[in-house]
């Protein structure tokens, strides 16, 4: 199995089982993953400052490519497990303790 592919698996499953809040779109052929945040309902100021400072990971904001990505955040899996399992585990553990 592709690494990418691995790992784009292993982000939609924790998100499932654990922040239902947060939706992966199933995107091909690239190391950035669509994260649909509007079931934080934040604005994307909230959202970018909730990523950074509670969560402590930096992602790429949606609205930097239009206002229709406003309630988007990008994650990059394009990198070792151990780095992205910290990520995800690190938004995970923010958004239930919100």
């Amino acid at each position: 199995m592709c690494i990418l592919t691995d790992h784009k698996d292993y982000v939609i499953k924790m998100f499932a089982l654990h922040a239902k809040e947060l939706k992966v779109f199933h995107a091909e052929g690239t190391y950035l993953l669509w994260i649909d945040c509007s079931g934080l309902d934040m604005d994307s100021e909230m959202l970018q400052n909730f990523m950074v400072k509670e969560a402590k990971v930096g992602l790429i904001p949606g609205i930097n490519y239009g206002k229709e990505g406003a309630h988007f955040m990008r994650l990059n899996i394009a990198c070792p497990r151990k780095t992205l399992e910290e990520g995800v585990n690190r938004i995970i553990r923010a958004i239930n303790n919100r």
